[in-house]
Order: structure tokens, then sequence, then C-alpha cells
């Protein structure tokens, strides 16, 4: 059904000092030294990211639209500090049931960041077909 790759690994060191850095006592954390790069966006964006066309039900040729990212997994002062680190690079947002949403032009600025979609399969996280 989905043209897309998968890969696990029980056993690699690279892996194993993210694994460490991410989750030092068994808890996902956010490491403070993170850097919101273009890349680092854009995997986020893949992996935990949204887009969300609330409009399009209530009026059809409506081009707004909100990004949200996924942020479940981590205590609230990590989405603050997540939300700060966005703010740090121009993205505003708000805090949703433990979800960070964009503000609609910190998510035109956020695709545009991150450029188009890598490949065909996630282009549906652009809003097109």
């Amino acid at each position: 059904k989905w043209k897309c790759f998968h890969m696990k690994s029980h056993q690699t060191p690279t892996l194993l000092n993210f694994h460490k850095r991410w989750y030092p006592f068994g808890k996902k954390i956010v490491p403070r030294d993170i850097k919101l790069t273009k890349e680092a966006l854009l995997f986020w964006y893949l992996s935990d990211g949204s887009i969300d066309f609330s409009n399009k039900k209530k009026f059809p040729n409506s081009a707004s639209y909100r990004i949200r990212l996924a942020t479940d997994g981590f205590l609230p002062a990590d989405n603050r500090f997540l939300m700060e680190k966005l703010a740090e690079i121009g993205l505003e947002s708000t805090l949703t049931s433990n979800r960070i949403n964009l503000t609609a032009s910190s998510s035109r600025r956020f695709l545009n960041m991150i450029g188009n979609a890598p490949i065909t399969c996630y282009r549906y996280k652009w809003g097109k077909q």
C-alpha cells in the first residue's frame, strides 16, 4: 500500500548513543543542546508532524492550514523548551493537548524552511496529493 522504507537495529553503537541521549533514564526527554536545523525540522515533521486544514469543510476554497508537531511523549517543560527553540528561529506556536501547533503564518514559514517533500509518499504532509 505504501512505498516507504523502515529501518531497525538491535545493536548499533551510533543508535545506542542517540538512545542514551534521548532516553537517559528510560524516559524520553529533549536534550538541551538540540539544534533545530532545516534537516532536524524536516525529519521531525516527517515522523511526528501533520498538516491541518480545519476550515476545509466550512470553506472548501480556503488555503488556510496549520502545522502540528506531536510531542505527546514529552513532559510539559520539554514542550515549552521546544516552543522557545522554535521561537528563536521565528516560528510562533501554541500548546494544545501536549502537541505543538504552529500559527498560520509560522506554518507557511515552516514549510518554506524545510522545502518540498523529499519523496512523493510524503506529499500529503504538504497538503498535496
